[in-house]
């Protein structure tokens, strides 16, 4: 996280690793929905690649549960992470998830 811009929302930096190649991304994760009491919350990624020309926007909808939880995620790429191709896209979703988890802690240990 770089800087709380909001109640719900940070300048983040994120980085992702896609086979051999990592990129990086600067722009702003916000909580866009929350449900409390259906345990949903959705977030919005606005980024820019860090020294390239591409992009990855996101909305990103987690549910959790007794039993555990999911993610969906609507994602838009453009730039070098789209010319891996699908594959390599997919592998870095988990990786990218887990970056977005790991913001969302700092925020919360910061309040």
């Amino acid at each position: 996280m770089i800087d709380r811009t909001g109640p719900d929302s940070v300048k983040a930096q994120i980085k992702v690793k896609m086979g051999a190649m990592s990129l990086t991304y600067t722009g702003t994760v916000a909580v866009v929905e929350q449900d409390p009491e259906a345990h949903r919350a959705v977030l919005q990624v606005k980024s820019r690649e860090a020294g390239g020309q591409g992009h990855a926007n996101a909305d990103v909808t987690f549910s959790v549960s007794d039993g555990g939880g999911t993610n969906h995620t609507a994602a838009q790429i453009t730039g070098k992470a789209a010319s891996m191709g699908a594959a390599a896209k997919k592998l870095a979703a988990p990786e990218a998830t887990k970056n977005i988890v790991d913001l969302l802690e700092k925020i919360e240990a910061r309040d």
